[in-house]
C-alpha cells in the first residue's frame, strides 16, 4: 500500500516536470519564431528599400508581420515535428488593433505590433525605413 502511494506520488512529480519542460519548450520556440520573423521583416524592408518603394514602407505600420515578411497566409502556427504531438498554439491577427498575438498554453500572451519610429514606445527591434517591432509580454 505504501509502495502504491509512493509510486503515485513521483507520477505526480513527473507530471508536473513534464508540464514545467513543455511550458519553456513553448517559450524557447516562441522566441526563436520571433528573432526569425524580425530578421525577415529587416530583409522586407531593405528588398523594398533596395526597390526603390521606400514611400511604400511607411504604410506598414498596423499591417500584419507575418504578411509583410512573405509568408502565406496559412503559415500561423509554430513549427513543430513532421509527426507526433504539435506544442504550441497558433498566432492570431487582430486587424482591428494591428496586433499579432499569441495565446500560451499556460495562460500567457506575447504581442506583435508594427509601429513608425515616431510612435515608439519604450521597447522595440528597428525594422529601418522608420518602422519598430514592437514585444509586449502578458
Amino acid at each position: 500500500m505504501v509502495s502504491l502511494l509512493l509510486i503515485f506520488v513521483l507520477m505526480g512529480f513527473l507530471l508536473q516536470s513534464v508540464r514545467s519542460v513543455q511550458r519553456e519548450i513553448e517559450r524557447t520556440l516562441v522566441a526563436a519564431e520571433v528573432m526569425s520573423l524580425r530578421t525577415e521583416l529587416q530583409l522586407a524592408v531593405a528588398s523594398a528599400i533596395n526597390r526603390g518603394q521606400e514611400g511604400q514602407i511607411a504604410h506598414w505600420a498596423g499591417k500584419n508581420p507575418l504578411e509583410l515578411a512573405g509568408r502565406p497566409p496559412d503559415a500561423r502556427s509554430l513549427p513543430g515535428p513532421e509527426s507526433g504531438p504539435r506544442i504550441g498554439q497558433q498566432w492570431n491577427w487582430d486587424g482591428a488593433r494591428g496586433l499579432l498575438a499569441y495565446d500560451y498554453e499556460d495562460g500567457g500572451q506575447l504581442t506583435l505590433r508594427i509601429v513608425g519610429v515616431r510612435d515608439r514606445p519604450a521597447e522595440g527591434w528597428s525594422l529601418g525605413g522608420g518602422l519598430v517591432l514592437v514585444r509586449e509580454q502578458k
